[in-house]
């Protein structure tokens, strides 16, 4: 069953008089068809001109994303331990982002505790 199906079926019992628009959105992100709301990125050190970082807390912060606007096409680094381990093109981190949110929900289903 695709997403559209999932977001059709969570929709289908709301008629106007039935729900808002606020139920139908907690009802799809019930049913897990809503990204959560997306971190807010600090400075990698103090310059307005530092890359962008996002850290992820569950590493102890050591694991992060960062962003590099001051190219001409900003850059996306992976880095762990302030060690950058790739550079990826926009599209690239999102194709990876993708991967990586299918590898973890498929751990999760397969998951025996």
């Amino acid at each position: 069953m695709t997403n559209i199906d999932r977001a059709a079926r969570a929709i289908q019992p709301y008629e106007p008089r039935n729900g808002s628009p606020r139920d139908v959105a907690i009802d799809l992100a019930s049913a897990g068809l809503l990204a959560p709301d997306l971190p807010e990125p600090g400075r990698a050190w103090r310059d307005d001109d530092a890359p962008l970082i996002w850290h992820v807390p569950e590493r102890n912060d050591r694991l992060a994303a960062t962003v590099d606007e001051r190219p001409t096409h900003p850059t996306i680094g992976l880095e762990d331990d302030n060690r950058v381990l790739k550079h990826l093109t926009a599209t690239e981190a999102r194709a990876l982002a993708l991967a990586l949110l299918a590898a973890a929900n498929h751990a999760r289903e397969h998951d025996a505790s």
